[in-house]
Order: structure tokens, then sequence, then C-alpha cells
């Protein structure tokens, strides 16, 4: 796990790049390269007579909760696999270096070689250490991936991480591209079409629904249609984790049972849960659906303790392979806490390897039929739809910050209402945000300051301002100026709801917060 840390508020960043371009590293020899530019390289294309450069800087485009910025969900990584596969098989472009490049910025950096060395271990079969390879030693180093809370990173995943979690889900029949529904992805990842995401054929993790809140307007999708979606995919058990907040009869008037686990937001489950959490789950033959109010931090803390048992993942693994699957799981000490317990998880099934499947990694996902857990090839993947724009977002689940993008089908915009202007003014905000890290960012934060007020961590105040200093003039310049603290100050309203809105919904959040009806700041977990 990486040592520096966003607490290192007087140290030079080590990951800054000061708008330097670097060498393109070989992944596949006169063909696939990679390289991050300050400049735009593909105004190369038309005059190399030898060379294709292309990025995905501004097309898969991840909307971070708070100083998260990774790593890309399954659908971005779908859509990639298929885009480079494309260009590598283009007539057009035979003989031709096919270069990927980023930008200097380290988020774009770090997402870009996570994607091509996912599409090495991916189509090209191999092992994630040999996928990684290439960029063993690449100077500047990538920066490690943090969690999505607002407070200082305690925990790092670095691209191998990432790379071995998903590794071991498709070793284990976990995930399987050939059973991976692209467009139900997409589509019930979304506030308005459920905010669910399959992470394992055994396990759903969802938001919590609420009586307060009504149908959508237009996808008329509530609790009654979860619940029918449950029963036809054969959910067996729901289990609820936070306060209630709906009448469960929804669920069990189809003969769903539903169990009930509470334990603090935030928190790290007691033995006791974990246990209960693993008798239940081993006893239902079936998968289990379960959700706290966001479904990110306690249901992927629960989800990740069943997986860590029966497949022995590493902390690191499961919680690369849980963020992929729905973006934000498992947050601040939940993080260490499953670290800390990754060797009592692995001892509980004394005599199993992590080479043996369990059985339950049989049942396929999103279809019914024969489960297929084979690696599907890259040009076997069906070409995913576009929505007319040139921008694939990555929404994140359970955030009124989603884009508003009327060439999505899946993307319904709530009409008038009280919350429609704050709502509408923070999907603006989060558009200019998406064209560059550091210029897009200063921009947000300066309109920021014209409005109301809100409450601000010092934390969030001194990343805004890292944001907006010129890169490049300096060491100490590089470095995220943050610092370990909780303490709370007074500060402009959108500089709060700018880095981390995107969508209009119709939930509301506290500002500063990612999960829908917090009462403080920071995620719903």
């Amino acid at each position: 796990m990486p040592v520096y840390s966003a607490v290192h508020a007087n140290a030079a960043n080590p990951y800054a790049t000061n708008g330097a371009a670097h060498a393109e590293v070989e992944f596949i020899p006169g063909r696939l390269y990679f390289t991050s530019s300050p400049q735009d390289l593909s105004a190369r294309n038309a005059s190399s007579p030898d060379a294709h450069y292309f990025t995905i800087d501004h097309v898969l485009v991840y909307m971070p909760f708070c100083a998260d910025f990774g790593p890309p969900n399954m659908a971005h990584l779908y859509r990639f696999l298929v885009m480079l596969d494309r260009k590598l098989k283009d007539p057009s472009l035979a003989g031709k270096r096919i270069v990927l490049y980023s930008s200097t910025d380290h988020d774009k950096r770090a997402n870009a070689a996570y994607l091509i060395s996912s599409f090495m271990m991916i189509a090209k079969k191999q092992a994630p250490e040999q996928a990684y390879r290439p960029l063993v030693g690449h100077s500047p180093p990538f920066m490690p991936y943090r969690d999505a809370g607002s407070g200082p990173a305690t925990y790092f995943l670095t691209v191998l991480d990432c790379l071995k979690g998903l590794y071991r889900a498709q070793a284990c029949g976990l995930f399987s591209f050939a059973t991976f529904s692209l467009d139900e992805y997409e589509k019930h990842e979304k506030v308005e079409w459920g905010d669910f995401n399959w992470i394992s054929p055994k396990f759903l993790a969802f938001a919590s629904p609420a009586d307060d809140l009504p149908v959508h307007p237009r996808t008329g999708w509530g609790i009654q249609m979860l619940a029918d979606y449950f029963a036809q995919h054969g959910i067996v058990s729901v289990v609820r984790l936070n306060n209630k907040l709906y009448d469960k009869v929804a669920f069990t008037a189809r003969g769903i049972e539903h169990v009930e686990m509470y334990f603090p937001d935030g928190s790290c489950p007691s033995d006791a849960i974990v246990r209960r959490f693993l008798d239940l789950a081993e006893s239902r033959d079936g998968p289990l659906a379960v959700h706290c109010k966001a479904g990110l931090g306690r249901t992927g803390s629960l989800i990740a303790a069943y997986i860590m048992k029966h497949y022995k993942f590493t902390a690191s693994e499961i919680i690369a392979f849980l963020r992929i699957m729905r973006p934000g799981s498992v947050v601040g000490p939940q993080q260490n806490w499953l670290h800390a317990k990754q060797n009592e998880f692995h001892r509980m099934l004394d005599g199993v390897t992590r080479d043996e499947l369990d059985a339950n990694a049989a049942r396929p996902m999103y279809t019914s039929g024969p489960a297929v857990v084979d690696r599907m090839d890259v040009d076997e993947l069906p070409s995913p739809t576009t929505n007319g724009g040139n921008v694939m977002y990555a929404p994140i689940p359970a955030q009124p910050r989603k884009t508003v993008d009327p060439n999505d089908p899946h993307t319904v915009v709530q009409q008038g209402g009280g919350r429609a202007p704050r709502r509408a003014a923070a999907a603006s905000a989060a558009v200019a945000l998406q064209q560059s890290s550091h210029v897009a960012r200063s921009a947000a934060y300066s309109a920021a300051a014209a409005s109301g007020s809100a409450r601000m961590t010092v934390a969030q105040q001194q990343a805004a301002a890292w944001a907006t200093t010129p890169k490049g003039v300096g060491a100490s310049s590089s470095a995220p100026p943050l610092r370990a603290t909780a303490r709370t100050v007074h500060a402009p309203a959108a500089a709060v709801v700018a880095p981390v809105t995107v969508t209009a919904t119709s939930t509301g959040a506290a500002p500063g917060t990612p999960g829908r009806r917090t009462r403080k700041a920071g995620p719903s977990v």
C-alpha cells in the first residue's frame, strides 16, 4: 500500500508531472503504446503516417464523490475494451502504432494506465503482473486510488491492486463478460432506475428505498418495481443495514425474506453482525440483495467479508473489485477493518485454497441459463450503444450529481419542484469539471466563491486551494496541502457542491455529502 497520503501537507507531491510529456510505453511491440502529455496529441494524426493517437480523458469520465478519481467502473472498462480492440483491427490503421495518451493530470494518467493494462490482461490473457509490467518504474509513479470519503485518506489502492481484484473475480466466476449486460448495468445504477449493481451472482448491492420518496414521474420506478425485479431475478433475501426508511411488506408480500442487521452509518460491523450475515448468506440457496443508506460502505463491507472468506481475496483485491462494480464502495475505517480481518476471514475455511471455487459462483449474472465462467474474447463482445454524444459518464450510485444527458435514454430529468434550480446549477457546474482536472476545478471553485454559504471541511478548502494553484512553478506548489482534520468552517456552498454534483434526481443531499438524505459531511455508507 503506497505510503503517500493526503495528510502530507508540506511534502512535494511525488505524483506531480509539472506538465511534462512522457516517453511512450510499449505494450505490444510496434503496435500498442501509452503515454501522457499536456498537449492534444491527436492533432498529430493528420500528419503522422505511422501513428494514431487517441485519448479517453473526455470520453470515459469518472465523476468523483469527493477526492476520489477512480478506478473506472465496469461499464467504462467494457467500452474501452471494445474501443481499443476495434482500433487494433481497423484496416485503415493497419501498420500504425496505436497510442493511448492521457493528460498529465494524476487522475487521468492512473485511469488510462488501469484501462490499457486491463486490456492486456483480458484481451491478451496476461496475468495482472505481466499486464502491468510495462508501467513498472514509470515516472512519476501513478497516483494510488483512495476512498470516496471527505476526510483524509488512510488506505490506498494501486493500479495493480485493481487488476488483481478483477482478475481474481473472473478466475473465481464472480464476473464474466459472457453474462454481463452493459445496458442493464448502466440503466440500473441510475437513481431513477433503482440505484443498484450486481456485485457477483450471489450479491446485489442497492441504496435504501424510502416511503417518503414517490415513484419517479417518468420511469415510475419505486419500491414496488424494485421488489418485482428482485422476485423476477431470484432474490431470496433482502438485508437492511440502516434505519427503517420503508415498509418491508413490499418484499415479504412477494415471498422475499427481509432481515434486519443494523449497525451505525460509517462504522464497521461487529463480529456478531459478521457471523449473522455469513450464516444467512451461506444458508440461502439464492442471491441476496443488501443495502444500507447509499449501498456503499456498510453494504460493501459485509459483501467483502463473505467473498474474502469463500474466495480468499485480499482486502485490496476485494475493495478494488467492489469499486469497479459499484464505485464508492467501502469507505473510511471500513477499508482498514477489512485489512485487519483478512487473515481471520481466510482461516474460516481451513483447507480451502484460493484456487477452489464456491458453488454459488455457478449462477450467471443478470441472465438465466447455464453459467459461463470462462473469460470471453474481447472480439466477441457486442459493440456498445452510444448515448448520441461524445461523452460517456460513469454514474456513481445514489448520487444527485449524475450527469444530465438528454441523449441518454436512461437519464431522466425531474421538472419543476423546489430542488430543480439547485440540481440544475449543480449539474452545470459538474459539466465544467469534466473538461480538465485542474483548469475546470479552478474555474468551478472561483465561481463557487461568489455564492451563498455552507459548511466545508478544512481539507476540502485546502483541496480547492491546491486545485486553483498553477502547477509547474516549483515542487512546493505541486503538493496537495491537505491536513488530517475533521474541523469544519464556513465556505461557499457551490465550492462543496460543484466538485461532487452532476445529475438531477428526485432525491436531495446535504451539501458536501455523496449519499442521499445524509445528516453529516462525508459519504452515506
